[in-house]
């Protein structure tokens, strides 16, 4: 046998040793008896009901995965591929997810509270009446976003893109909403009371009927926005661009 011969052998050993423990970790991980599946493949499976308290997810790709009404409680997903999965009403309360692939992933009446999102790629996620108190959405892209109804007090956006994004009817008490680009969004309904708002764009952004009691314009940009009977009272603005805006009585800022 020559050299070649002995190399090809060896490779396709080493090859099928390394798919056998691959996939002998996922068994492990589907069957329950492992919480580690890191860089694993678990694409379009079913891993519903489930108690996956603190999994190891890092890495893994996870695409149309469902997960709907599982226990992930401390589950890290960072990195992972969650493109299209399904997390409706699952817990992932102190949940990971920095800089993972969330996009149209769902996440319907989901318990994320104190959550990390930081980096991830959000873009057309549907958080529906999702649980957020505290949870880090710090520098996230999501676009053309759903977070209707949403429960987000006291969340942290810092650093975001929510370019014709919804978070009609949300609660976004005491949310740090700076360095943001919201524009072409909705807050319809939304309750805002002292949100701090500074340094971000609003521009062309609706604030109807929204509750914004105490928040912070300062430094930012609400051009064309609509705050038609919007409660306004205590607003603080310094250096805040009103140009074209629509006022709560239905008049124009010049």
């Amino acid at each position: 046998m020559n050299i070649n011969n002995i190399l090809k052998v060896i490779y396709f050993l080493f090859f099928f040793s390394f798919n056998v423990l691959a996939g002998e970790k996922e068994d492990n991980f589907i069957n329950g008896k492992s919480l580690d599946c890191e860089n694993c493949k678990l694409v379009g499976l079913k891993l519903k009901h489930m108690n996956l308290r603190g999994a190891n997810l890092k890495n893994a790709d996870l695409r149309t995965t469902s997960f709907h009404r599982s226990d992930l409680f401390g589950a890290n997903f960072d990195n992972a591929n969650l493109e299209d999965a399904n997390l409706n009403k699952t817990i992932l309360i102190k949940a990971s997810f920095k800089n993972a692939n969330l996009t149209n992933a769902m996440f319907f009446e989901a318990d994320m509270k104190k959550a990390d999102l930081e980096g991830a790629q959000m873009n057309g996620v549907r958080m529906g009446k999702a649980i957020l108190n505290s949870a880090n959405l710090t520098n996230v892209v999501s676009n053309q976003a759903f977070f209707i109804e949403a429960n987000m007090p006291k969340v942290n956006l810092t650093g975001s893109s929510f370019f014709l994004t919804l978070f009609d009817v949300a609660n976004l008490q005491n949310a740090i909403i700076t360095e943001v680009d919201a524009s072409k969004s909705s807050f319809y309904l939304a309750n805002m009371r002292y949100a701090d708002l500074t340094n971000s764009k609003f521009v062309n952004t609706d604030f109807y009927k929204s509750k914004l009691l105490g928040a912070n314009f300062t430094n930012s940009d609400f051009s064309y926005a609509r705050f038609l009977r919007a409660n306004m009272r205590d607003v603080l603005m310094e250096n805040t661009i009103l140009t074209n805006a629509i006022k709560p009585n239905g008049q124009i800022h010049e």
